[in-house]
């Protein structure tokens, strides 16, 4: 399906206008004419050229009537804010009402389906609020021009888009919409260039339902539509980039579940995981709370496989050296059908990892984030049970030459050889 851009950019080969005919010397003289900046302009054409042109001007309004069809399709529907300062209305999964809020008071209907972190907190507005984009980056509020938002607080920004996002199917739908779900879908990416890059240059201001509005995270990013599935785009230096693509590839060969990356030009690309169920960050259930100990209790108790993907997570987080697993880029997903919580969500997100500020220690004996792991082995028994009866792939020097290989950016090979190996034989140490 084509996107809003797509037919955007295809619209510009065409010439718009009509054309007129002018008699001079009694010789039919042929020209196109538009109107710009409210001034008729003209251009001269042969007359061996006129039927191209009229074709081309059809095709133009063509374009220009489904151009006009999409956004009005587009356009969200202004019951929205009648309801932003009581923000009365009812959260949502899909079309199924999962609690109601008023008056600051919640009423669980299907709670079974709620998201996590109101279940927890019984808090709409901050819930909502978590799901804006991050006001401190710079396309940010170039994108709230853009579409012309006025009131640029968390709680409107995300209202703006109902509360939805990419990765799962919740929103707040306001008391008295007649809303369904298919009409606050998202399915252009009109903004996605202005929100990577910063550049409108050929944008126009419009009321549209953009992703962008609840796009987390502090990296200049976009999602982007491509044959009918999402994949963000993040803006990164050339290590970080190196470090994303090659630490997927090594995650992927070691048999972990990896999100995909992949290289686009100058950006990192990863395709959505969570279209066919909910990704539901960790910090729904733990805040800002990161410390391992904590962090695997509470999983535990949700499932001992979840734990233990947990556990595989953070060993490969030691062994790569990520030191940004922060709550908001590792999770669980849900079914949507049942609400049931499957499974921890694929590795994403290690662009803060490996090489990405410079080449550390080759040492890995005083690391600091094998530090950690050690000491939740050493404080959590069943942490330790679990880890000393579980199977860790073996790392080889084969294994990590091939995965350079494969990587279609270029580093310097013999320091991630003995860094990863360095590493790795000291995590195995702790079985």
């Amino acid at each position: 399906m084509k996107s809003l851009n797509d037919y955007e950019k295809e619209i510009e080969k065409y010439p718009k206008g009509y054309i007129s005919i002018k008699t001079i010397n009694k010789k039919k003289r042929y020209y196109l004419q538009w109107r710009e900046d409210n001034k008729i302009k003209s251009k001269y054409i042969p007359a061996k050229d006129v039927p191209l042109y009229q074709e081309q001007i059809k095709k133009f309004k063509e374009l220009e009537e489904k151009i006009r069809q999409y956004i009005s399709i587009l356009t969200p529907a202004p019951e929205l804010s009648k309801n932003h300062l009581s923000l009365t209305g009812s959260v949502m999964a899909g079309n199924k009402k999962v609690a109601t809020f008023e008056n600051g008071k919640i009423t669980f209907i299907n709670k079974e389906f709620a998201p996590l972190y109101i279940v927890r907190t019984n808090d709409v507005r901050t819930w909502l609020e978590r799901r804006a984009i991050d006001s401190h980056r710079a396309n940010s509020r170039l994108l709230k021009k853009a579409l012309g938002i006025r009131n640029t607080s968390d709680l409107n920004t995300s209202l703006e888009a109902h509360g939805a996002t990419i990765t799962d199917n919740y929103w707040f739908k306001a008391k008295f919409s007649s809303l369904k779900y298919s009409d606050i879908l998202f399915n252009n990416d009109y903004f996605s260039d202005l929100a990577l890059t910063g550049n409108f240059s050929n944008l126009k201001a419009r009321r549209i339902l953009s992703p962008e509005l609840t796009n987390i995270g502090s990296y200049e990013k976009c999602w982007k539509l491509i044959n009918g599935s999402w994949w963000m785009y993040k803006n990164e230096n050339e290590n970080q980039r190196f470090s994303e693509i090659f630490i997927y590839l090594l995650g992927k060969t070691l048999g972990f579940n990896m999100a995909i990356y992949e290289l686009d030009g100058s950006y990192i690309k990863t395709k959505n995981f969570a279209d066919k169920e909910n990704f539901e960050p960790m910090s729904s259930l733990m805040d800002e709370n990161e410390d391992y100990n904590d962090v695997f209790n509470v999983l535990d108790n949700i499932s001992e496989d979840i734990a233990k993907d947990y556990l595989k997570l953070i060993w490969f987080d030691s062994l790569v050296f990520n030191q940004d697993r922060h709550n908001e880029n590792y999770g669980l997903m849900r079914n949507k059908e049942t609400g049931k919580i499957e499974s921890l969500a694929p590795n994403f997100d290690n662009n803060i990892a490996l090489i990405s500020n410079g080449f550390p220690n080759k040492d890995r004996k005083k690391d600091g984030l094998i530090s950690f792991f050690k000491e939740l082995l050493k404080k959590n028994k069943t942490a330790k049970r679990y880890y000393s009866d579980m199977s860790f792939p073996l790392l080889t020097d084969s294994i990590i030459s091939d995965c350079l290989n494969n990587c279609p950016l270029k580093t310097n090979n013999e320091f991630i050889h003995q860094f990863l190996m360095n590493g790795y034989e000291v995590l195995m140490s702790l079985k």
